[in-house]
């Protein structure tokens, strides 16, 4: 699907520059909050933001925008359209509420640097996403370990990854 192409997944935080910049000139000390974006505006893509496999464009989402220092990512429904966290019909959990409820248990405050040291033309094909783990699900800040979310963007491709840690970047935002 378009929506999981590296170039996609890109352009959102390239669009948000001018609000970003916008951001530290005017209000630097007002938290940045997304709303709808990419797939989910007007009620969502039928076939794509309803089905599992949405849930790793949401994950990618939350990832990027936390890395550009947003605070918030705000879900416009809980239940309808096409990307609600509870299915329209029978109101069981969809795979996104599941990925909103780990993200939010699993990736703290404290954005990571993480990248895909490849010189292999598929690299951008591996999203790396990394926080310290917060202390409790109900404390911010860090607990000492590191969470982790890799997504391979494609379906042929199998990865071997190692992992090196050093310091912190200066994102602190949390989705």
């Amino acid at each position: 699907a378009e929506f999981m192409t590296p170039e996609y997944l890109d352009k959102g935080p390239q669009q948000s520059a001018d609000v970003l910049a916008a951001h530290r000139e005017l209000a630097p000390n007002i938290p940045i909050w997304v709303g709808e974006i990419a797939a989910c505006w007007h009620s969502g893509q039928r076939g794509w933001t309803d089905r599992f496999g949405d849930a790793f464009w949401y994950v990618d989402a939350l990832a990027a925008r936390a890395a550009l220092n947003h605070t918030g990512f705000l879900r416009q429904t809980l239940v309808g359209g096409y990307y609600g966290l509870l299915d329209r019909a029978t109101f069981t959990p969809t795979a996104d509420l599941y990925a909103a409820v780990l993200f939010k248990r699993l990736m703290g405050i404290h954005v990571l640097m993480a990248q895909v040291g490849s010189t292999d033309s598929d690299a951008g094909l591996l999203r790396a996403w990394a926080h310290c783990t917060p202390k409790s699900p109900t404390q911010a800040g860090a607990g000492g370990s590191v969470s982790v979310v890799l997504i391979n963007l494609s379906g042929e491709r199998r990865w071997s990854v190692k992992l090196k840690l050093s310091g912190h970047s200066h994102g602190t935002g949390r989705s």
